[in-house]
């Protein structure tokens, strides 16, 4: 996959994040990293601070509990 500068592959939904920081933990490439959440003075939440790291293995989207990651992959990778 190409990768350019306008295109991100991770999405994470702030609203749904509760910032447990497994995503962190198991990303094997250090795409995400836990940034202050905003509106909060101790709260923490996950952001994909390399998203050109992405493998789009789907590591992440299976280890939330709470859904709050997907995958943006382009249509034409795949043939589609």
């Amino acid at each position: 996959m190409t990768m350019n500068d306008n295109f991100n592959p991770i999405t994470i939904d702030e609203k749904i994040c509760n910032g447990c920081g497994n995503c962190v933990f198991i990303c094997g490439m250090g795409v995400i990293e836990m940034k202050d959440k905003p509106g909060s003075v101790s709260g923490k939440i996950a952001s994909a601070s390399k998203p050109e790291y992405c493998m789009t293995c789907e590591t992440c989207v299976k280890g939330c509990k709470r859904k709050a990651i997907t995958l943006n992959i382009y249509p034409d990778s795949f043939g589609i």
